[in-house]
């Protein structure tokens, strides 16, 4: 089985990060760049709970991380049905 990218499969790969670095840039330059470190990390402070917890969540659990737990189970013999 041989996988290829097409034409259109790199026009849609191409579109896709200049629409998120343009989108970035354009946010950037519409809120005025931070203008200290502490701010940019921070957001100004200006973000409530339920955000920065949504952010902790998704930084820390991705497909990575729930593909590793799985293997890790299956190697330890976890929760295995026997076969018979």
């Amino acid at each position: 089985m041989s996988l290829s990218l097409t034409v259109g499969d790199w026009v849609v790969c191409l579109l896709v990060i200049f629409a998120s670095v343009w989108l970035g840039l354009y946010l950037a330059v519409r809120k005025k760049v931070s203008e200290t470190s502490a701010s940019f990390f921070l957001a100004g402070r200006s973000l409530t709970w339920p955000v920065v917890g949504a952010s902790l969540v998704s930084t820390n659990i991705g497909a990575e991380h729930l593909v590793g737990l799985s293997g890790d189970a299956s190697d330890m013999v976890c929760a295995r049905a026997p076969l018979s």
